[in-house]
């Protein structure tokens, strides 16, 4: 604060340059802030930055004229303030610099029409509309302002960068989301390819799966010559033959319903459900395996790879089994019983290009219903039958087509030994296991899988 004692007793209504503000301070009764200014006494100046406030203060009996008008006027308090030594106490500047912002004070004197800064930073002038917020004081005759803000903005410098992190991010998060759920979607449908569903709900939970079907079929083929090929070809070759052949047999086995069992090197195995077990007016099992049986000997007798020609043996059997899953580390959908065995020998006593099945499979196919397979007792020297490992002497016949009755015109799979062997390649492209290697292609595959023997069948 200033010394105004130099004030006392000073009419300022005899001052031209405070006459006007004072006058309207008594008519409207406010106070009147002015400066900075200059501040003179007598001839010397005094501060160079210095606030007046004025404030009028009114006592009865103290009467003056103002435009003929009578107000109970006795003087005016006065309050001088050194801005300078103002602004450097309070901190006004190292303030706003600490916060890295930008300020701009200012006064509008409306008597004088005059815009006056009165405190600023040193780039004050990079503020506007986008990165400010201004205060304004409103006095009698003038007002302040005060604008703040930041040169980049009411914004951190990493908000863009943040943002479009967050979103980059979000967008990534929500690949790996739909990445995970497509996987989990695809694991599941792997194993509901491998394993019944209500296996798949007991193995998630650790329970045993294991159900009997009395009347099921069980179906085996075998890669003539798969020893041989797999020792004379480079892995990578036999594994994409493999994988284009057994590709195509998984789609066959799909299309017909069938279950497959598993790969065993050159076997593969499938099953269908008893009638029992199929759903009211559904096809019974042995005519699916059937049908896939003649599509998947079709398939393999126009296949090619790299222009050599293959050669499957295949055969089954219908009979009780009992199939399951038992968790583990590597939980496993396999099959148990005599039939499982019985459709091996069915499939080793067959011929190459042929399909052969007993007469217990024979029957249904006889006297299915929308289907007329073409089946053939099998004779071999005059004699009707074949030995069969475990079984002794067993009537086999030969399963070699099929016409959909429901759709005459419409053949549905023709293959017969006939045109298999008519389409059989050259000797130089047959590769038969039995004759190059030596080797039988009889095995059993109950063990091979995993399994034992049921109903005391002989292995």
């Amino acid at each position: 604060f200033l010394d105004t004692s130099g004030a006392i007793g000073l009419n300022l209504f005899d001052t031209p340059s405070r006459a006007y503000s004072t006058k309207l301070a008594v008519e409207k009764e406010a106070k009147s802030i002015q400066g900075p200014i200059t501040l003179v006494q007598g001839d010397q100046s005094v501060v160079d930055e210095a606030i007046i406030a004025r404030y009028p203060v009114f006592i009865d009996g103290h009467m003056i004229s103002i435009d003929s008008v009578e107000y109970a006027f006795w003087g005016l308090t006065i309050v001088l303030l050194d801005w300078d030594k103002l602004k450097t106490k309070f901190g006004l500047y190292d303030f706003f610099q600490r916060s890295n912002m930008e300020f701009r004070m200012t006064r509008y004197d409306s008597f004088n029409d005059r815009l006056a800064i009165i405190a600023n930073s040193s780039d004050h002038d990079l503020l506007n509309d986008h990165n400010s917020v201004s205060v304004a004081l409103e006095a009698s005759d003038n007002a302040w302002t005060l604008v703040v803000g930041y040169e980049t903005g009411f914004y951190p410098p990493w908000l863009t960068g943040g943002c479009s992190g967050i979103v980059v991010t979000s967008i990534l998060l929500s690949l790996l989301v739909m990445i995970v759920l497509a996987t989990s979607k695809l694991h599941k449908m792997l194993l509901y390819r491998m394993m019944p569903k209500e296996a798949i709900k007991k193995v998630e939970r650790g329970e045993i799966f294991v159900e009997r079907d009395s009347n099921a079929t069980i179906f085996f083929s075998h890669l003539i010559g798969f020893e041989r090929m797999s020792g004379e070809m480079s892995p990578q070759e036999f594994l994409i033959m493999l994988t284009q052949l057994y590709e195509q047999f998984d789609r066959l086995a799909l299309k017909h319903k069938c279950t497959k069992i598993e790969t065993i090197g050159g076997y593969y195995i499938v099953t269908g459900p008893g009638k029992e077990r199929c759903p009211e007016g559904g096809m019974d099992g042995v005519v699916r395996v059937a049908l896939f049986a003649l599509d998947a000997m079709k398939f393999v007798q126009n296949f090619q790879y790299k222009g050599m020609r293959l050669q499957i043996k295949a055969g089954f059997a219908t009979g009780p089994i009992v199939s399951g899953v038992i968790p583990s580390a590597l939980p496993k959908y396999t099959v148990f019983g005599d039939t499982v065995n019985f459709s091996s020998r069915m499939q080793s006593t067959s011929k190459p290009m042929m399909i052969q099945c007993p007469e217990k499979s024979y029957n249904p196919l006889r006297k299915s219903p929308g289907f007329d397979f073409e089946l053939e007792e099998r004779e071999e020297d005059g004699q009707l039958g074949v030995f069969v490992k475990g079984k002794g002497h067993t009537l086999t016949y030969w399963v070699k087509g099929c016409v959909e009755v429901d759709k005459t015109k419409d053949v549905v799979d023709m293959v017969t030994s006939k045109s298999a062997r008519e389409n059989v390649p050259d000797k130089d492209n047959i590769l038969d296991e039995d004759k190059e290697s030596g080797a039988s292609d009889e095995i059993d595959l109950e063990e091979a899988i995993g399994s034992g023997v049921d109903d005391g069948g002989e292995k």
